[in-house]
């Protein structure tokens, strides 16, 4: 038997159900949605009619899910999700709204945050929203789900639905502040056998094959503080805590300022490289375009992608 179309739950009721089902209680969920509780239930009771079966078992104060509330509530999930992101999608697909750009957080704070002001200059009328990916940052940014105008990615991953440039590879510098460096006199690559290494949590691999790089034989488990952030890493570095190896263009600041020195002026390529990522829906937005391409020309300026045709 199915429903007649105007019998059809109404987005309100749906809401209202979703909310009451996550939180427990129709007048937490009142509050989130700013309606009031009689409001919340109301609908409820309209949606059970409508279906024919309880959704709630209703206890005093207490609600919780029926066995046909906890199969309705995750394809109620499913259908307000994937209207959010038509409705979202439609918002952003021509030229209205922010420019969504998702960006690995050291590369936002370092380098696009500072350098972005000179695209928002020339072109005032485009608003610009920066996000980055802080809950599983080792993931590729899914740009349906991320709802992103564009991403800015490291490393050579595939890009399910939209079309990837590479905009450098990456080089890394090995650090050290000026104390740490003279108290464990690490002057040359051989030193760092009795250093303290500062890890990172998303490049496991990256000492080992540095010394490997440098044909230094050590033992493959190499111990340190374990970071899951490049600005954790390089503040750690900064206040003595051991050698990091690093991006280079992430701690320029920190090394003309003289808080942490290139131990060996040397910078090390391992393949690695950052990519701008555009979804193939918005491929031929013009202002979408015109971020691209500033994004381009700016690392080509900043002698990043210079750096990168010259090792290649």
């Amino acid at each position: 038997m199915y429903l007649p179309r105007s019998r059809i739950p109404t987005i309100s009721e749906l809401r209202a159900f979703e909310a009451s089902a996550r939180c427990g209680s129709f007048t937490a969920a009142a509050h989130e949605l700013d309606l009031s509780q009689s409001a919340i239930s109301k609908q409820i009771q309209q949606l059970e009619l409508t279906l024919g079966r309880d959704l709630f078992n209703r206890e005093k104060q207490r609600i919780s899910l029926t066995a046909a509330g906890e199969l309705y509530v995750e394809s109620v999930r499913d259908v307000l999700n994937r209207l959010e992101w038509a409705t979202q999608t439609a918002y952003t697909a021509g030229d209205i709204g922010p420019l969504k750009i998702a960006s690995t957080p050291a590369f936002a704070i370092r380098w696009l945050i500072p350098n972005l002001r000179n695209f928002t200059e020339a072109h005032n009328e485009i608003e610009v929203e920066i996000v980055s990916n802080m809950s599983s940052r080792v993931r590729t940014f899914s740009l349906a789900e991320d709802l992103v105008d564009l991403a800015i990615q490291y490393n050579g991953y595939s890009f399910p639905g939209g079309r990837s440039v590479r905009l450098f590879e990456e080089e890394v510098v090995v650090v050290a502040s000026p104390d740490y460096r003279d108290e464990v006199q690490l002057f040359f690559p051989q030193d760092l056998k009795r250093a303290r290494l500062l890890n990172q949590s998303t490049r496991p691999l990256q000492w080992s094959l540095w010394f490997r790089k440098l044909k230094i034989d050590v033992d493959d488990n190499i111990s340190g503080p374990v970071f899951d952030q490049l600005l954790m890493t390089i503040e750690a570095a900064v206040c003595g805590h051991g050698v990091a190896l690093v991006p280079s263009f992430l701690v320029r600041n920190e090394i003309r300022q003289g808080m942490l020195c290139n131990l060996f002026n040397e910078a090390y390529s391992f393949g690695s490289a950052y990519h701008l990522v555009i979804p193939n829906r918005k491929k031929d937005v013009p202002r979408i375009r015109q971020l691209a391409a500033w994004l381009v020309e700016t690392v080509e300026k900043d002698g990043l992608r210079k750096r990168q045709s010259r090792s290649s």
